[in-house]
């Protein structure tokens, strides 16, 4: 009897050290990369990314271009491509509840670097409201780096690369 006490707390220590362990984890964690064209080039590359209507379908919160920075909103994202670029850390309590709004928000930033090349900066900020009937919870998620990939290969970043003998990524 003993021993099967001992083994429900240690158990119901380890979930809930692992929920805070969760909950401790930073939900904006930016990509970044050199783009070989000058801070103007990759400043016009990435806004004409955007001004595709094929492309990411966001819509622009603010347009700084003396710091060249770029700030752009999403809402209402579709469970496939919201699987697909987050990942929510829904306590156990709302495992059953349904993804009810959604929204990403992503700053680029565009620096100079060496040799007439670009550093671009991405960050992208997760939120989510889950319910279950007339209960809701907002969750803050963390980003894949999915989407901030996508927004670095717009910019002209260099992607890492599938070897075909390790399985692995490498740098190009």
């Amino acid at each position: 009897m003993r021993r099967f006490l001992a083994i429900g707390v240690l158990t119901g220590f380890i979930a809930s050290w692992g929920q805070s362990a969760l909950a401790q984890q930073p939900s904006i964690i930016p990509r970044h990369g050199v783009a070989p064209y000058d801070v103007a080039t990759t400043y016009a590359r990435i806004k004409n990314y955007f001004a595709q209507p094929s492309n990411l379908p966001l819509q622009v919160v603010s347009d700084n271009p003396t710091s060249r920075t770029l700030v752009f909103k999403r809402s209402g994202i579709d469970t496939e491509t919201w699987s697909n670029w987050e990942i929510c850390n829904v306590e156990t309590a709302h495992l059953l509840d349904t993804l009810e709004e959604s929204v990403a928000t992503v700053t680029v930033k565009v620096t100079p670097s060496a040799s007439h090349a670009s550093f671009v900066s991405v960050s992208a900020e997760f939120g989510a409201t889950y319910a279950l009937g007339s209960s809701t919870t907002d969750v803050a998620c963390v980003s894949k780096g999915a989407l901030e990939n996508q927004i670095l290969a717009a910019a002209g970043v260099p992607q890492p690369t599938e070897s075909p003998t390790s399985g692995g990524s490498s740098a190009p």
